[in-house]
């Protein structure tokens, strides 16, 4: 009899522990979510905003803020976001033009399209350096170099990485060289791998 309750408690114990688990996980992850939900909320008024004053400038920033909101989310959302910001755009102007156009190829990328991904970042560096905007053009060159590498070519890839690196030097872009020296290594293990 004693150890039918104490098997019994057992259980109860181990119940209330689940129940006690899932209410902890639930207030952790809810100001989480309601965080995301408030940023999503300033994305679309922001649009409401730039749609009903007619403004095209303030149009295309908010659907390239709704595009980086989904950007590491949903794919097919960012590239619909880009592509209706895109069609609002001055291509005069470098923002939100060329940012729209990078998260598009990088939406491309996540899905795993390569080749699109590559074809669209190549049209990025193109309207970066027609608009001369180095700071653009490295940070391309780095996911051209990534792409590269992912299809398995190192050469190219490193060709990418080098002159993005050349466009850094005697700037303040520690984070940008950082990133580029890493891939830099990886490449290097990588093809270290592979031999």
């Amino acid at each position: 009899e004693i150890s039918a309750c104490l098997v019994g408690s057992e259980m109860c114990i181990r119940d209330s522990m689940k129940t006690l688990f899932v209410l902890l996980g639930m207030f952790i992850i809810y100001p989480c979510l309601y965080a995301q939900d408030a940023e999503l909320q300033a994305c679309r008024e922001e649009l409401a905003r730039g749609m009903s004053q007619k403004n095209r400038d303030s149009i295309a920033a908010a659907y390239c803020h709704l595009g980086e909101y989904y950007a590491y989310r949903q794919a097919d959302s960012t590239r619909y976001y880009c592509e209706q910001g895109l069609k609002y755009a001055a291509t005069d102007k470098a923002e939100p033009y060329l940012y729209l156009l990078n998260n598009l190829a990088d939406a491309y990328f996540s899905s795993g399209q390569l080749d699109e991904s590559l074809k669209r970042f190549r049209f990025v560096l193109e309207e970066a350096g027609r608009l001369h905007y180095e700071v653009e053009i490295a940070s391309v060159l780095s996911s051209v170099g990534v792409i590269y590498r992912r299809k398995e070519m190192p050469d190219s890839a490193l060709v990418c990485y080098n002159r993005a690196l050349a466009l850094l030097d005697n700037r303040e872009a520690y984070d940008e060289r950082t990133q580029l020296l890493t891939s830099i290594a990886i490449l290097y293990t990588l093809s270290l791998i592979h031999i």
